[in-house]
C-alpha cells in the first residue's frame, strides 16, 4: 500500500513537459488524500476479483465433480423424448418426413 501511495505522491515531482489534461490528472493523483484512497481501493478491489475468480471456479469445479460421483447424464446426451413425451416424439417424427417444411395445400 506504501508503494503505491509513494509513486503517486511522486507523480506531482515529475518534470517534463506535459498538457493542461495530463497536469491535471497528475495534480489531483499527487494529492495526499487522493493518494490515500487510492492506495486502499486498488489492493482491495484485487484481493476482491480474485476471491470471486477462486469462488467461481471452485463451485464449478464441485458441480462437475459431484456429477461424475453420481454418474449423472448431461442434457446433451439425454432423450428429449423422456422429458416431454408425446409431443416430442410427434415433432420429432413430423420433423424427418419427406414433406417436413412444406407449404401446406
Amino acid at each position: 500500500m506504501s508503494a503505491i501511495y509513494n509513486l503517486l505522491l511522486s507523480l506531482g515531482q515529475w518534470a517534463g513537459p506535459h498538457n493542461s489534461i495530463v497536469q491535471k490528472l497528475i495534480d489531483v493523483l499527487s494529492n495526499p488524500a487522493v493518494a490515500m484512497v487510492i492506495a486502499i481501493v486498488v489492493p482491495c478491489l484485487i484481493i476482491f476479483l480474485l476471491v470471486q475468480a477462486v469462488a467461481g471456479g471452485s463451485t464449478y469445479i464441485e458441480r462437475k465433480l459431484a456429477a461424475d460421483i453420481q454418474r449423472r447424464v448431461g442434457p446433451n446426451k439425454c432423450n428429449i423424448g423422456a422429458f416431454f413425451g408425446e409431443f416430442a416424439r410427434a415433432t420429432v417424427n413430423n420433423g424427418k418426413s419427406p414433406n417436413a417444411g412444406a407449404p401446406e395445400s
